[in-house]
């Protein structure tokens, strides 16, 4: 209830939790004195309904929206208090970033398809962007879409799936069963050569320091990696996907979902009773 009364001025409730959410919403909202709109709905029709009056509350920025060109996809936003920038891939290769003040666009082709993800830190030396190509080359992009020194940076493998962002790095899935992490400084390293023993076909997840990703082979697994330290989650069927981390206290907890549909949770090598859940 906490982080919805922090982000959340409207909330529009429908299926069977609407409930027990607008109860501890409410309880919630009684306890920290701030108010908050809800809005109980029968179905997906009447919520649709109820979002679009509400977001008449919102209003629309001169200039906008504008037609990009080709096939769109992979926006992502500068990581700052006040973002400037956006960035997005068109047509699967050409790199594009915009100030959305002045609507100026700046572009950069890549020799063949590529991830994006917004940097974790942001200034000139650091940059704002990372771009992994398909055929294996790390690009760390300033906001006007120009190299930080020293990149781009040869993998030797092709990713295997999209990367992800930690502080003052990335890591990324490689084909050759194995995780690299490179630095904003250009430097590249190899994570624990045991790290992989089938393939990583989602992104890893991230947490402070702590990296989660399914393991898919045979047996999958999930594995939180934490500095050398590995833990190994054995997950039930079939799976696909990122896992999820979450951290309560001094425990660290580890979700995944497979393809069946069976969501486990784990923490500290045990499974939590009552689960794996349908």
């Amino acid at each position: 209830a906490l982080p919805i009364l922090e982000k959340v001025d409207n909330l529009v409730l429908i299926g069977p939790t609407a409930g027990k959410i607008f109860d501890s919403v409410k309880e919630e909202a009684e306890k920290q004195g701030k108010n908050i709109k809800i809005y109980m709905c029968d179905d997906f029709k009447d919520a649709i309904l109820v979002a679009k009056k509400v977001s008449n509350q919102v209003r629309s920025i001169p200039g906008y929206p504008i037609q990009l060109e080709g096939y769109v996809k992979q926006l992502q936003v500068e990581k700052t208090n006040n973002p400037s920038y956006i960035f997005w891939v068109e047509n699967d290769k050409e790199v594009k970033s915009m100030n959305i003040t002045s609507r100026e666009i700046k572009e950069m082709e890549m020799s063949s398809k590529v991830y994006i993800v917004s940097g974790e830190n942001t200034d000139s030396k650091t940059g704002t962007l990372w771009a992994v190509t398909l055929d294996g080359a790390v690009y760390n992009l300033n906001s006007d879409l120009t190299p930080v020194a020293g990149f781009p940076v040869l993998l030797g493998s092709k990713p295997s799936a999209s990367p992800s962002a930690i502080k003052d790095g990335l890591i990324i899935p490689l084909e050759n069963k194995t995780l690299c992490q490179v630095s904003t400084k250009a430097e590249k390293a190899t994570l624990p050569t045991n790290a992989i023993s089938g393939s990583v076909l989602a992104n890893p997840t991230v947490l402070e320091n702590k990296i989660a990703y399914y393991d898919k082979g045979f047996l999958g697994k999930v594995n939180v990696l934490e500095g050398e330290e590995k833990l190994s989650y054995q997950v039930t069927g079939i799976g696909y996907g990122s896992p999820a981390l979450l951290t309560k206290n001094t425990d660290t907890y580890t979700a995944f979902i497979s393809q069946a549909g069976n969501l486990t949770i784990w923490c500290d090598n045990f499974t939590i009773p009552g689960f794996p859940l349908e």
